[in-house]
């Protein structure tokens, strides 16, 4: 299973891999399932977004969102506006 971590900064990663490591081993051991994740901070994913690089834009199109924000929210922050329509 793939999954993309977007974090606020370099120490987030330094913090979040470990932890996803670990889960890593324990799904394999317990399911038999592989997780591959990718990482991005905020801003390499808004870069690669932006220029719509891969593998960020086949997450965009593609991917299922797991997280409190959007991806148009962390795209483009706070320059997006709530349309009530």
């Amino acid at each position: 299973m793939d999954i993309c971590f977007v974090l606020g900064n370099k120490k987030s990663q330094k913090i979040v891999i470990p932890i996803v490591h670990e889960l890593q081993e324990r799904i394999f051991t317990e399911y038999g399932a592989s997780l591959a994740p990718i990482y991005f901070t905020l801003e390499e994913f808004n870069k690669r977004a932006i220029k719509y690089l891969s593998p960020v834009n086949n997450i965009i199109k593609e991917g299922i969102l797991i997280s409190r924000k959007s991806i148009k929210e962390i795209k483009y922050g706070s320059q997006i506006k709530q349309n009530k329509n």
